[in-house]
């Protein structure tokens, strides 16, 4: 597989674990609790991170089914 890495390694792979997708507005507590998504409950980004779900994109290469409360079975393209 080609372009699996980042720029200055191309051929390394990258894995990374994703904590939180979506910031939960209504869960209790602090407010540095309800807010380590990268994206926020309207599907706009909260952090960019260069993730292009959140973009518009004609022509994507892979798709991912998110399922939470959050997202309530959306498709995402990458």
């Amino acid at each position: 597989m080609q372009n699996k890495g980042i720029p200055s390694k191309p051929r390394m792979r990258l894995e990374a674990y994703v904590f939180a997708l979506f910031n939960e507005d209504l869960k209790p507590g602090p407010t540095s609790e309800r807010n380590y998504g990268v994206g926020k409950t309207d599907e706009s980004m909260a952090y960019n991170v260069g993730l292009s779900a959140f973009a518009t994109n004609s022509n994507p290469s892979t798709s991912i089914s998110l399922t939470s409360s959050a997202t309530h079975n959306k498709l995402y393209h990458f």
